[in-house]
């Protein structure tokens, strides 16, 4: 399985007010790629990046956007989506400070671990702080 991280969604679904970069572009049609492949690919990520997701998408566009996003992706059979618990996030915080990441990639990060899995589908280079675990751009 392959955890899915929220920026992915937010680089595959938002769409850029003004101008973007040849890198943000690039982003984009590797996020979209991505987006396309989880429909038939084994996922997971947490409830707090599925929250991450939905604020992102709702600050970005509206509401309604907001739900569908996290409908479509609720309705996966393949997305496996982990709950977390207070304890989760007090081990996050040591995860973060171990790899000097922010605590949401540490509980990504410790996810990873207990699901046997290294791979992230993510455009956050913090990820690269964590040797064992393989960033994924598409």
């Amino acid at each position: 399985m392959i955890f899915l991280d929220a920026n992915v969604v937010v680089y595959a679904l938002l769409k850029p007010k003004g101008n973007i970069s040849n890198e943000t572009a690039e982003k984009k049609q590797k996020a979209r790629r991505i987006f396309d492949k989880i429909s038939s690919e084994k996922v997971f990520t947490t409830v707090i990046h599925l929250s991450e997701m939905a604020n992102a998408v709702e600050t970005a566009s509206t509401k309604e956007n907001s739900n569908q996003v996290i409908e479509f992706l609720l309705s996966l059979d393949n997305m496996l989506v982990l709950p977390v618990s207070k304890q989760d996030y007090f081990e996050a915080t040591t995860t973060a400070k171990k790899y000097s990441v922010g605590v949401n990639d540490a509980l990504a990060v410790n996810a990873l671990l207990e699901n046997g899995s290294r791979e992230i589908y993510s455009f956050d280079k913090d990820f690269d702080k964590v040797d064992w675990v393989e960033r994924l751009e598409g």
